[in-house]
């Protein structure tokens, strides 16, 4: 299908600053619609085009400099193909709404289990967008839980013995992921004591990873600057390098909290976690979107 990208005829004072950080974006195929969310989000920094998640996608490939992204899924025979797709080259702090024929209450469910900010079935009206949108988007209200954990996808890899091979793994996935989806990707060693991931990459770590972990107030935005180290343009390497006879007091807030830091920056997230396991990083198996465990060495 082929959509002219045209703006449809948005206000004056919302053409004058196409690339500030808080335009809200919407791609909607329909002349009711654009005008519900005119009128709704009047005030914001709104701009309206022609168009579906599709040219969602394709826009933000190039250009990820917005706060909000409202886009239509009618007609489309899978919905969470596409939102995948669009998932993969989207910031993770950029807030995603979405319009579509859809009325049933579990696929709404199933939206904002995935991170959804909100969802709404047309034909939508000014109300709509006012009563339901808006206050996600621009209000005061308190975030929604799924609004509070939405960020980058967390992949965790363990294996179930010393040995089974999963820091290769983990390495490879992280520089895969970049390649093929050419999103952002942390790749996150819990082994504080003994880890490899950094020897196999060549590299050394700092101390900033222990600190954080086991005291959260002192990860601040800095973190990352301190800590991270750039394996390439995309991936990044987040370890420690402890004395094996060092005693560490890792806590569940530490993890939590360097994973949300992680979370906001990249859009992907891949962690080597340590086996045995410690029961302070069960957040990470919490917080994961997909857990792989090897069973042996191949």
């Amino acid at each position: 299908m082929s959509v002219n990208m045209a703006v449809v005829d948005p206000p004056e004072e919302t053409t004058t600053s196409l690339v500030t950080r808080n335009r809200i974006v919407c791609f909607v195929n329909d002349e009711l619609s654009a005008a519900a969310l005119r009128k709704g989000l009047d005030g914001s920094n709104l701009v309206i085009r022609r168009g579906t998640i599709r040219h969602a996608t394709r826009m933000l490939e190039t250009d990820t400099d917005l706060y909000a992204l409202v886009t239509d899924i009618s007609g489309l025979d899978d919905p969470f193909t596409e939102l995948e797709r669009l998932a993969s080259v989207c910031p993770p702090d950029v807030k995603v709404a979405l319009i579509g024929e859809n009325r049933e209450i579990t696929f709404y469910r199933e939206l904002m289990e995935i991170g959804l900010t909100e969802y709404l079935p047309t034909p939508i009206t000014r109300d709509m967008v006012l009563d339901q949108l808006r206050p996600k988007l621009l209000g005061d209200a308190a975030p929604a839980q799924s609004d509070r954990d939405r960020g980058g996808h967390v992949v965790s890899i363990c294996g179930a013995q010393g040995g089974a091979g999963a820091t290769s793994i983990a390495i490879n996935l992280a520089l895969q992921l970049a390649e093929t989806t050419k999103a952002k990707v942390a790749l996150l060693d819990l082994h504080l004591q003994n880890g490899e991931t950094a020897v196999m990459l060549g590299v050394r770590p700092g101390p900033g990873l222990r600190i954080a972990l086991e005291n959260p107030m002192r990860a601040d935005t800095l973190f990352l600057e301190r800590t991270a180290i750039e394996v390439n343009d995309r991936v990044c390497l987040i370890s420690g390098d402890e004395d094996l006879d060092a005693k560490l007091d890792i806590t569940e807030a530490g993890v939590r909290h360097v994973l949300g830091l992680l979370r906001q920056r990249f859009n992907y997230v891949v962690v080597d976690v340590p086996v045995p396991f410690p029961a302070s990083i069960y957040p990470v198996i919490k917080m994961s979107r997909h857990v792989l465990v090897l069973l042996e060495a191949r």
